[in-house]
């Protein structure tokens, strides 16, 4: 997502509708575990591992732009769907 006027320079640029809907597109193309099926390949642990950090990431500055655009609401709504990890960011 470091490409130029991708998500995060939205974001930083107070785009958040913009932001938002990059960001949501970017998760609907998510499809479960990252390399789950070569998971067991020497090279895939680490990178599964980093993908998953990349998609909580996302997924942190999705919610940070739904906040921003005042879907409080909408997102307490969401909370039981999000990941736990973010939940217990989002309590910080």
């Amino acid at each position: 997502m470091e490409t130029e006027g991708g998500p995060p320079h939205v974001l930083a640029a107070g785009d958040h509708g913009g932001a938002a809907r990059l960001l949501g597109e970017a998760l609907g193309l998510w499809r479960g575990p990252a390399l789950a099926d070569v998971i067991d390949a020497p090279f895939a642990g680490e990178r599964a591992a980093r993908l998953e950090e990349l998609r909580v990431v996302v997924l942190e500055d999705l919610v940070e732009a739904r906040l921003a655009r005042g879907e409080h609401r909408d997102l307490a709504a969401e909370l039981p769907e999000l990941p736990a990890s973010l939940v217990v960011i989002a309590h910080h």
